[in-house]
């Protein structure tokens, strides 16, 4: 997705506000995919790593309270994709970093 990319580079750039934009931009696209196919396991994940690119960024710029829904949104499909996927490995490593970060902005 192009505009993740954008995102990715202008994240390394310092560029916040700029990426935050380009992630929200490529959310609103994977969250009308996920609608079309909620059946896609890779589009229900890139949903779920959209929000987690998202909340990342909020977090950055010191946004708890907005981070938070994006990142609980992005576990949560995580957990659904768990369920039916048990034995796929990368799911546990994307569980992990949801729950390490949920976790880290309680202290």
């Amino acid at each position: 997705m192009s505009f993740e990319k954008v995102g990715d580079v202008l994240v390394a750039q310092g560029t916040l506000p700029e990426a935050l934009k380009s992630y929200r931009d490529s959310l609103a696209i994977r969250d009308r995919l996920g609608k079309i196919d909620p059946g896609n396991a890779g589009w229900q994940r890139d949903l779920a790593i959209s929000f987690a690119k998202v909340g990342s960024v909020l977090l950055r710029q010191q946004h708890p309270d907005e981070a938070r829904p994006a990142l609980v949104a992005g576990r949560e499909i995580i957990v659904g994709l768990m369920k039916r996927l048990p034995g796929y490995p990368q799911l546990k490593q994307d569980l992990a970093w949801f729950d390490g970060t949920i976790a880290g902005m309680n202290h």
